[in-house]
């Protein structure tokens, strides 16, 4: 059984690559985003959707909260970048 401390590393680990995929995309990096969002899914033994790639950091950071709902704040904060980046206008 894995403690509660490692599965929040790992949940957090997951959110970072979410973060990382948001700066990637501003880079034009699309392989290096499809990587991180791939990671940033198994880490949380989740099996990456088949999605825009601009909708699975929405998808992965709202997954994660829910697996951790000690990690609410960051996947907050992650979300409110995200809109104000990426879907400027909306919220």
């Amino acid at each position: 059984m894995m403690s509660p401390l490692l599965g929040t590393m790992y949940c957090c680990s997951s959110l970072m690559n979410a973060a990382a995929a948001m700066a990637a995309i501003l880079r034009d990096q699309e392989e290096v985003v499809r990587g991180l969002l791939n990671r940033g899914f198994q880490t949380v033994s989740l099996e990456m959707p088949n999605l825009k790639t601009t909708d699975l950091i929405p998808r992965l950071v709202h997954d994660v909260a829910r697996i951790d709902p000690s990690l609410r704040d960051l996947a907050g904060r992650i979300e409110s970048v995200y809109g104000e980046v990426f879907r400027p206008g909306v919220g």
